[in-house]
């Protein structure tokens, strides 16, 4: 006898229609349009908290540095002296320092090849800074286009113990530093940073002993406002020269680097630019600011934080 097949068992289950199957991947694309920015200014909101974790560390082992040098406040950087034998050949850099006596923990970027390795995790590292090749544009573009957002290494250091191999820590972060311009004398200048940046290879030596070129922990007369580190690309961003200090006028801080949130109205190439900086403060607590001009409707970098020694009023 012939087995006959019910007729409900040969029905095929309805599958989606192409109109279907448009809509569901429409509501998909809606939902991704609304998710991503918010995932995306969730992974920025973490990098700047990153970015403020890596300064408060780095703000702390400087107060850590100083005081174990009795109060003294070391170089930003001293470029390399090659008129007096022996006398910082190689130069001099905080950040080499910090590592190398181990008041802060970061891996050296050289190599035993003399290449350089940028992929460790470190605290002188901003997570939004402009990666090492993606340098482009010039420091002077306010405030966080090209080298401003860039990292900077003044020295790298040849057979450094114990292993005897080349030294170097690039920092996406700087002192509150300046050169040796006549506005960073203590008594004669207007606008000492409280660290120098020896950027004199042949004069260095003569700036070294020069009382007003000493920086001290003494001087620090309102920890919680004077600047000890920003983010920036250069150890010489509080002093330019030339036409960066037309903008001074507007009390801008020109090289000074915008990495964090939203623009401010401030383009740079088409785009706008991202308009937040963290400092970080001698008393070691660190602030977010925008990198508008002092004074704006209260907005931006406030009128209390002080980036001259001699700015400290009572």
């Amino acid at each position: 006898m012939r087995q006959v097949t019910p007729r409900h068992r040969l029905r095929r289950s309805p599958g989606f229609t192409l109109v279907e199957l448009l809509v569901v991947i429409g509501i998909i694309a809606v939902l991704i349009s609304i998710l991503l920015p918010a995932l995306q200014s969730a992974r920025r909101a973490a990098s700047q908290v990153q970015c403020a974790s890596n300064m408060k560390q780095l703000a702390t082992g400087m107060l850590m540095y100083i005081q174990q040098n009795k109060g003294k406040h070391p170089p930003a950087a001293i470029t390399p002296i090659t008129s007096v034998p022996g006398c910082y050949p190689m130069g001099w850099w905080w950040a080499n320092e910090l590592v190398k006596q181990k008041y802060v923990n970061s891996p050296n970027t050289v190599r035993p090849d003399g290449t350089r390795d940028f992929g460790a995790p470190s605290p002188f590292r901003c997570p939004e800074g402009i990666a090492p090749d993606d340098m482009t544009g010039s420091a002077g573009e306010y405030p966080t286009s090209g080298l401003n957002n860039s990292w900077r290494e003044y020295s790298v250091e040849d057979g450094v113990p114990p292993s005897g191999e080349a030294f170097g820590i690039p920092s996406w972060y700087q002192l509150n530093s300046a050169n040796l311009s006549n506005g960073n004398r203590l008594f004669a200048g207007s606008s000492a940073t409280p660290f120098i940046y020896f950027n004199n290879a042949t004069g260095n030596p003569g700036e070294f002993g020069n009382r007003e070129r000493a920086r001290y922990l003494s001087l620090v007369r309102k920890s919680a406002e004077l600047v000890m580190i920003v983010e920036a690309g250069d150890a010489n961003f509080n002093h330019p020269g030339g036409a960066l200090a037309a903008s001074l006028v507007d009390n801008k801080v020109p090289r000074l680097a915008g990495r964090h949130g939203k623009g401010n109205g401030v383009q740079y190439k088409g785009q706008p630019i991202h308009a937040w900086t963290n400092i970080a403060f001698f008393d070691g607590h660190v602030g977010l600011y925008q990198t508008l001009p002092i004074g704006r409707q209260g907005l931006g970098i406030r009128q209390e934080t002080i980036f001259f020694i001699q700015r400290q009023k009572p």
